[in-house]
């Protein structure tokens, strides 16, 4: 009796152990992957700015409002200096979270505190959202600009209708 039981709680052990695996390795993509898009941005900055480790460089709210700058074209106020003390960072990333709800975009559980403590699933959710807003509006504006071509009536359309194309 005792020798299933043990086997059960070894078999839970190894279910969670694996289960555990496999959200450090979605983590570990996903900071991956939003590091090389932020720095792919960043690089437009002037001077141009590079994040290393997501989690440590976003923690003073610097790279933050650069990246909201470039991505929005808007100049946002910051807290600037070499000693800047946890205060000052959660004021940069304060600017950063008011800015983005003031353009409409729901931030859900993603608090200034979490960022500066640098909260790996918090960071993610903050950058998984900022990259859903900015690509979405920048494909949108495109399908906008691009409009004006679709009105002309093509030659496809009308061999649709069941008459020659003129």
């Amino acid at each position: 009796m005792d020798q299933r039981k043990d086997g059960r709680k070894s078999s839970l052990n190894l279910v969670s152990g694996f289960f555990q695996y496999l959200r450090d390795e979605q983590e570990a993509v996903q900071k991956r992957t939003f590091t090389k898009w932020i720095n792919s941005h960043l690089a437009k900055y002037k001077p141009p700015l590079e994040v290393n480790d997501l989690f440590e460089d976003i923690k003073d709210g610097v790279k933050l409002l650069a990246l909201l700058e470039v991505l929005s074209g808007q100049r946002l106020p910051r807290e600037q200096g070499r000693q800047l003390k946890r205060i000052h960072w959660v004021s940069n990333i304060g600017t950063a979270l008011k800015f983005l709800e003031g353009r409409k975009i729901k931030l859900v559980n993603i608090h200034a505190t979490d960022i500066a403590d640098g909260r790996p699933s918090i960071v993610l959710g903050l950058i998984w959202t900022v990259i859903l807003y900015f690509q979405i509006e920048e494909l949108t504006s495109n399908l906008t600009s691009l409009q004006p071509l679709s009105t002309s009536s093509s030659s496809v359309e009308s061999s649709e209708a069941g008459s020659p194309p003129p």
